[in-house]
């Protein structure tokens, strides 16, 4: 396994280490409100596609 690579979360914009089991889609950090943010992103993408 590689380096794992930094990313900016699109919520708050702080550089994280995404989870290496689901780096390849991780776009959210850890915080609490950035997990709702993620939450409310994913949900909103589902309805539209629905």
């Amino acid at each position: 396994m590689g380096q794992a690579e930094k990313r900016v979360c699109l919520n708050c914009g702080e550089t994280f280490t995404p989870d290496a089991r689901n780096a390849r889609h991780q776009r959210y950090c850890a915080l609490a409100p950035c997990k709702a943010a993620s939450k409310r992103a994913s949900q909103e993408n589902w309805l539209a596609h629905a």
